[in-house]
């Protein structure tokens, strides 16, 4: 049965579903508060924040409470190490 914890429901993880969450989480959130020319993507002279993580997939967090699965965090474009 899909839906539930265990399994992922049929082409979860398609590159075509990953590339959409993606741009909905990024330039199309951006476009829609108008501030993609800032925003929105990762590009020179673009503000950008993200961080990036150790973990091999993003359901592994919730068991790894409490250690650090942060590998970089980049804030305005700025490099912060770890």
């Amino acid at each position: 049965m899909f839906g539930t914890r265990s399994e992922p429901p049929p082409d979860a993880g398609s590159p075509r579903r990953l590339y959409a969450a993606l741009a909905a989480a990024t330039i199309n959130s951006a476009k829609a508060i108008s501030c993609e020319r800032r925003a929105g993507s990762i590009e020179p002279g673009k503000q950008a924040d993200f961080l990036a993580l150790t973990t091999p997939d993003y359901r592994n967090l919730s068991y790894r409470y409490g250690s650090n699965q942060v590998a970089l965090v980049v804030k305005k474009g700025e490099l912060y190490p770890n």
